[in-house]
């Protein structure tokens, strides 16, 4: 994975690990005659990916913009899996946790107040 980041490839994460996933699902169905090349690269990359960065719902909609939308269910479960598999790993240092515990939640927004335009009636 490293060869492949800080190898200079443009695309940040996302493309390296899908040529990660694709190789590795190509060497799966190369080792496996009974899965289909396509679906097992599709499948590795929607799972390396989201192995990573923890991104299931971004990987998958990517994944079926480029593959065929026929391999939405396929993507999506490959994605879950992952997702459910790797929720204790982390792989990326600056990777910020997205677990809040009961009564840590304090929100940041803060309404801001009505502002009123000079010489706008209102009417009680």
């Amino acid at each position: 994975i490293s060869c492949t980041l800080h190898s200079g490839f443009r695309g940040g994460f996302i493309f390296p690990l899908f040529y990660i996933g694709s190789v590795v699902g190509l060497a799966i169905s190369l080792g496996f005659p009974q899965i289909h090349p396509t679906i097992a690269m599709v499948c590795m990359m929607a799972a390396v990916n989201v192995a990573i960065t923890k991104t299931p719902i971004s990987s998958t909609v990517i994944l079926s913009v480029i593959a065929d939308t026929s391999m939405v269910p396929v993507i999506v479960i490959a994605s879950l899996t992952s997702f459910l598999l790797t929720t204790q790993v982390s792989l990326i240092k600056t990777q910020r946790s997205r677990t809040v515990t009961a009564g840590e939640y304090q929100p940041t927004a803060k309404m801001p107040a009505p502002v009123i335009a000079a010489g706008v009636v209102t009417q009680a």
